[in-house]
């Protein structure tokens, strides 16, 4: 599992600013979803997660629009993302939350090499 080194910046008034980073992936993923967080957080990451992992929640049609959008609103307000793609799986909503952060200029990390 690859973990990023954060660049943490001082700020003029001393304190730091440690970077973001939001977590994409599947969420048959979820205990290395729930890992990577953990392990971002103690290398210095502010981490924003998946919004669901439990498999046994069901999601209506509106509910996944809202939740693409506070995702995607995590990813811009983020310094990167980190993909969670365990065996080299990349789904198509990973996929498409690749684009958009690449489409605003965000570093993309990946678990496991591509």
């Amino acid at each position: 599992m690859y973990i990023p080194e954060p660049g943490v910046a001082v700020l003029p008034d001393g304190s730091v600013r440690h970077p973001i980073i939001t977590i994409c992936g599947s969420t048959r993923f979820r205990d290395e979803l729930i890992t990577v967080v953990g392990e971002l957080t103690h290398a210095g990451w502010l981490v924003f997660p998946v919004g669901v992992t439990d498999k046994s929640r069901v999601i209506d049609d509106q509910t996944k629009v809202l939740l693409n959008d506070i995702h995607q609103q995590k990813i811009r307000m983020s310094d990167a993302i980190y993909v969670v793609n365990k065996d080299g799986y990349i789904g198509k909503s990973t996929a498409d939350e690749i684009r958009y952060a690449t489409l605003w200029s965000r570093t993309v990390y990946y678990m496991e090499p591509v």
